[in-house]
């Protein structure tokens, strides 16, 4: 995401900015964190060099920042290029994104589920966030639509070490696919507690484990919904 906005400013400096100003791109971490987030977003707030704001990257983070940009009287526009949930929809005049919402991704993943792989009961594991639980509700509600079976969806935090009970438990009841509305962390250590039981399930994920094909053989098979810009 910086080296695209970075790209992006030298592009249109290279053209003589816009109508004659060079852009300069600041850089702000907010460190995926929702109250760093406010804090960022504040500090660009106040700042009148500052006229719109290309993040953030999660959803979290950005239901966070939203209110501030456009809270004042002179509203600042955000740029989202990366987050899903889809109460970012209609929460702000100022607020924008360019990619889908987890309303487009959890339905696709589950048509794929049910169409494609002849799946009839799912297991979930979802990062307890509003980007997992977005992917995970919308999955299930059109997984259960077109007459499957969500068997348990079971929720995790980064600092959870072993996602093993809830792999066990989806084996018992007898599931046939697994989503894992995660981000990478989560899903990696889901995917080598497959492999340690010896679970073949094919696993499904959404957008926030682009790039996850690294891994190599641990992410063999796994497939992936994502915007394709």
């Amino acid at each position: 995401m910086l080296r695209a906005a970075q790209l992006a400013v030298n592009q249109i400096n290279a053209k003589r900015g816009i109508r004659g100003r060079k852009l300069e791109l600041r850089i702000v971490d907010d460190s995926g964190n929702e109250d760093a987030a406010v804090r960022a977003a504040e500090e660009l707030y106040a700042d009148p060099a500052v006229v719109a704001v290309v993040g953030h990257l999660s959803s979290g983070t950005s239901l966070a920042a939203a209110h501030v940009y456009g809270g004042g009287a002179t509203p600042t526009a955000m740029i989202s290029p990366s987050a899903s949930s889809p109460d970012l929809a209609g929460i702000s005049p100022y607020v924008f994104r360019v990619c889908p919402s987890d309303l487009q991704h959890g339905p696709q993943l589950a048509r794929f589920a049910w169409q494609t792989l002849g799946a009839r009961r799912a297991g979930i594991i979802y990062l307890n966030n509003d980007y997992g639980r977005g992917v995970r509700r919308t999955f299930a509600a059109e997984f259960t639509h077109l007459g499957g079976t969500v068997l348990e969806a079971d929720p995790y935090i980064p600092a959870t070490s072993s996602l093993e009970p809830y792999l066990s438990r989806m084996r018992r009841g007898g599931a046939e696919v697994l989503l894992l509305a995660a981000e990478r962390p989560g899903a990696e250590l889901a995917l080598r507690e497959m492999r340690a039981l010896g679970l073949r399930w094919p696993a499904l994920g959404g957008d926030a484990l682009t790039g996850i094909e690294a891994d190599g053989p641990l992410a063999e098979g796994l497939r992936l919904s994502s915007a394709y810009l």
